[in-house]
């Protein structure tokens, strides 16, 4: 129960969602989602790990990815969205 609470916890993480939303407006396509969401949960783990004392890189790698691949695809479905309106 407590690594399904990470992952949402994770997955509401409004910064991550914005590094994801704005990769993947500048490399649009469905071949990026997964990996931008790759990048951005190990760059993600890594600014976690230097800033917090006591936690080692890759405590949480796996959450982050879960929880990243989730962003990616609401990030990819929300622009493709905004870009479908905006062509009409």
């Amino acid at each position: 129960m407590g690594d399904l609470i990470i992952i949402f916890v994770k997955a509401l993480d409004p910064i991550i969602f914005i590094i994801l939303l704005i990769t993947l407006f500048i490399f649009f396509s469905k071949k990026t989602i997964v990996l931008a969401a790759i990048f951005v949960a190990m760059a993600s783990e890594t600014l976690i790990s230097q800033t917090s004392p006591g936690r080692d890189w890759g405590d949480r790698l796996v959450h982050g990815l879960i929880a990243s691949h989730i962003q990616s695809i609401l990030a990819y479905y929300l622009i493709k969205f905004f870009k479908k309106k905006k062509n009409k």
